[in-house]
């Protein structure tokens, strides 16, 4: 008799714990975008991206990794999330690095240049690592980042995400993304997302980029992973927006920096009759692409990968069937 109730017992509490667990687990969650996005890359096989782009939402809006694979050749995946933040990029790329082995590194510099509210960046932090989990690297960049008494939220999400029940829709959403993954395997868009939104008007609107001593060191953090990784080529650029900096030296400290560790710099931020694009018609705001510009920019990078780079690989004939399946439900 006591045997039975020492098994109901103990069922009793596995049962808790995996229902505890499941709605930790389901509660806890971030943009549902961003969980497909950065989750996807670390569902691609392994070793099968040629290019590897790292930033903020001017590369979801503004990159067409199946795009450039039917009329280029070559697979690439954008790792990034919406106000990512600079010091962030170290992480994400050594993370990224440990299941590809890109032949090229690609990194919008927009988290060098601005700087997010104290409020907001924890967020950002917590956009990554709600979806790559905090190992050693992860644990040494909160430790230094996140305050004390903010940490274990990181550590344990549901700390923070405990009030999530009031909000399901969101749950629910991240739950599917989530389910999808698992089921497909793999996330057909590459991390693009876009709209076909138009500007009311084609200005060019001022501000004013901030390249402090904070932004320089995480820069600086990045250059020095790609040397001791052995990258040989790597290019920080700026994507075409509607705006003009009235701080320009940002530029030209960032360009001497990047140089001076032997990469490539290139700032098409004011690039639009060069590229085609069309102030009103091909952004949605100042900042970002819509899908018309989308595609426009995407051959335009992917034409000067190409002609400034080595970036295409041999690959097995299930990643080029998988590439193409990509291509075709995206078109």
């Amino acid at each position: 008799m006591k045997m039975k109730k020492l098994i109901k017992f103990i069922s009793f509490v596995l049962v808790a714990c995996v229902l505890v667990v499941g709605m930790s687990c389901f509660m806890s969650t971030t943009s549902d975008r961003d969980t497909m996005h950065i989750k996807g890359y670390f569902k691609e096989p392994k070793n099968t991206v040629d290019v590897l782009l790292i930033g903020a939402s001017e590369l979801y809006t503004g990159f067409n990794s199946p795009l450039a694979w039917s009329e280029f050749g070559f697979t690439s995946y954008s790792i990034c999330f919406a106000a990512q933040p600079g010091n962030l990029c170290a992480n994400m790329l050594s993370k990224a690095l440990e299941t590809q082995s890109p032949k090229l590194t690609a990194i919008e510099i927009n988290g060098f240049l601005r700087h997010n509210s104290p409020e907001q960046q924890y967020g950002k932090i917590h956009t990554w690592f709600d979806n790559v989990g905090v190992d050693d690297g992860g644990k040494e960049y909160i430790e230094k980042n996140v305050p004390q008494e903010m940490r274990n939220e990181y550590y344990f999400p549901f700390y923070k995400y405990h009030s999530n029940w009031k909000t399901p829709s969101v749950c629910i959403k991240n739950f599917f993304c989530r389910l999808f993954l698992a089921a497909e395997g793999v996330n057909y868009t590459k991390s693009f997302a876009n709209t076909n939104l138009t500007r009311n008007d084609g200005k060019i609107k001022e501000y004013k980029s901030n390249f402090n001593e904070e932004s320089r060191q995480a820069l600086t953090d990045t250059l020095e992973l790609c040397k001791s990784r052995g990258l040989k080529q790597v290019v920080f650029f700026r994507t075409p927006h509607c705006l003009k900096n009235t701080n320009p030296q940002d530029f030209e400290k960032i360009k001497k920096l990047v140089e001076s560790y032997g990469y490539t710099y290139a700032n098409f931020e004011s690039s639009l009759a060069e590229i085609g694009l069309d102030a009103k018609n091909d952004f949605y705001n100042p900042d970002h692409l819509n899908i018309y510009g989308m595609e426009k920019n995407t051959r335009f990078l992917a034409k000067y990968f190409i002609e400034n780079f080595d970036v295409k690989s041999s690959h097995s004939d299930e990643t080029v069937k998988q590439w193409n399946r990509c291509a075709e439900l995206t078109a």
